[in-house]
């Protein structure tokens, strides 16, 4: 079907935002997919590439929480690094995502410890302090999203990536834009050298 055209008649002082085509330097009209005022995407139609996105924030986030460590050894199933936030996890209170993958660096050798990162839709209201037992209360169990294991190690030399991809959790956040997350040494027990010797990378697709 041949493109057409038509003539805007309301008057002066209404505007269309449009896109200029780099081809024939047409104009097509923009379409806003979801609210602009919580900075979604807006997609513009054309006849060279479909629906495309223009603007707005990413889809695809990641977040690294802040932790500190002791430089003391740890214990099997201690608490690393404590309770972590998960900051604008959805565009808004109670949207949701999926959890695609997370990726752990550390300053030193780790290669051989199981780590384990706990995921929780809203804020536990249990203790989960660094380097102290992981006690999961009857509460904080029903804000399991799931668990997620960093099986794949990277040697980096002096230091090592542990990582999980294709993790595929679905979630929706509940009484905030955030989740939660508590990571766990449940082998191989490390000793950093330095309280900032770690960090934590979450990667999402926003809804």
């Amino acid at each position: 079907m041949a493109d057409s055209s038509i003539s805007i008649t309301q008057g002066s002082g209404t505007s269309i935002d449009t896109r200029t085509e780099s081809t024939n330097s047409e104009h097509r009209q923009v379409i806003v997919i979801g609210d602009p005022s919580n900075n979604d995407g807006v997609a513009a139609v054309d006849a060279d590439s479909g629906l495309r996105v223009d603007g707005g924030q990413a889809y695809i986030l990641r977040v690294t929480p802040t932790i500190t460590v002791p430089g003391t050894a740890y214990t099997a199933n201690d608490c690393f690094g404590g309770e972590m936030t998960i900051t604008s996890a959805a565009r808004t209170s109670g949207g949701g995502g999926v959890l695609t993958g997370i990726t752990m660096s550390f300053e030193d050798d780790i290669l051989a410890s199981t780590i384990e990162v706990l995921i929780f839709d809203s804020n536990p209201g249990g203790t989960y302090t660094d380097n102290t037992a992981l006690a999961v209360t009857d509460a904080d169990t029903y804000l399991l999203l799931g668990s997620v294991i960093l099986d794949v190690r990277t040697d980096l030399g002096a230091g090592a990536l542990l990582k999980a991809t294709n993790v595929n959790i679905p979630y929706l956040c509940s009484g905030s834009a955030n989740l939660y997350a508590v990571a766990v040494i449940r082998s191989s027990v490390p000793t950093p050298t330095a309280t900032d010797a770690a960090q934590f990378t979450f990667h999402m697709i926003r809804d």
